[in-house]
């Protein structure tokens, strides 16, 4: 009896290349996508340029979607005309290998690092929300 695998694979399996980080530019969303974890993930939207992908069990980032290239590219082309859209494909590439060798997981480690420091505030806050301090606790004033 054949195996689902097998009927869907009459061939033999594919070979499947293996997991390196990667940055790809996606035209019709206008979106980098930088994902350095070979993991699904969960999208944190945190404005309208900037996605975070956390590791869908832990509480660690695995990758970055950054929007609104083509929109950035067009308005810096308005203000400075020496700037052709024959440029934007190799800035878009420079994006994308600058991401992969290394920029996007010191993007991704500085964000994560900021957004810990953001949830551990924000935590305090709710902590201490409905606390008073006496004011025969503070010091005087002098």
């Amino acid at each position: 009896m054949k195996t689902l695998v097998d009927r869907l694979f009459p061939d033999g399996r594919p070979e499947v290349a293996e997991f390196r980080p990667m940055a790809r530019y996606f035209g019709p969303i206008d979106a980098m996508i930088y994902v350095r974890d070979d993991v699904s993930y969960r999208a944190d939207r945190v404005d309208p340029f900037l996605t975070v992908l956390w590791h869908p069990t832990e509480d660690r980032l695995v990758g970055v979607k950054l929007k609104g290239f083509r929109f950035l590219f067009e308005r810096l082309s308005a203000v400075a005309p020496e700037v052709s859209t024959n440029d934007f494909l190799p800035l878009v590439k420079a994006l994308e290998i600058a991401l992969a060798a290394g920029v996007g997981e010191v993007l991704t480690d500085g964000l994560e690092k900021k957004l810990q420091r953001d949830r551990k505030y924000e935590q305090a806050r709710q902590l201490i929300r409905d606390v008073s301090v006496p004011n025969r606790d503070l010091p005087q004033a002098a």
